[in-house]
């Protein structure tokens, strides 16, 4: 195998599974891997935040934290309807849904630290 053939992409997109059933909705999340520089990037910057206060993090702020990483891992989406009208992406509204909605959180979650979501095979020349 030449490990020069696999290569790592900035984002990928997660088709959005129905809670219930399982089956692939028309909801499309394109999101940032944890390879990223992107995702370290986040990563620091709520790190440096939140080495500014020292005292020890409640529940509620590790909760937000968490949040906010998965916000701004989220380059886009597509099809998400909030009262039968198309849902506008922002980092807000990701975070907002992210709370509000915990399995898909999970599937946010998941596919951004499953590595093989961002691994391409390029043709040998």
């Amino acid at each position: 195998m030449d490990i020069g053939s696999v290569k790592v992409s900035e984002t990928s997109i997660l088709k959005v599974r129905h809670p219930l059933n399982g089956s692939e909705t028309d909801i499309t999340i394109e999101l940032y891997g944890a390879d990223t520089k992107h995702y370290r990037s986040a990563v620091n910057s709520l790190a440096k935040s939140r080495s500014k206060n020292k005292s020890s993090a409640t529940m509620e702020e590790i909760e937000d934290a968490a949040l906010t990483l998965l916000a701004d891992c989220t380059a886009s989406w597509n099809n998400i309807e909030e009262n039968k009208k198309q849902l506008p992406f922002s980092k807000e509204n990701a975070k907002r849904i992210y709370s509000e909605l915990p399995w898909l959180r999970k599937q946010v979650d998941s596919f951004i630290g499953d590595d093989i979501n961002f691994l391409d095979e390029q043709p040998s020349v």
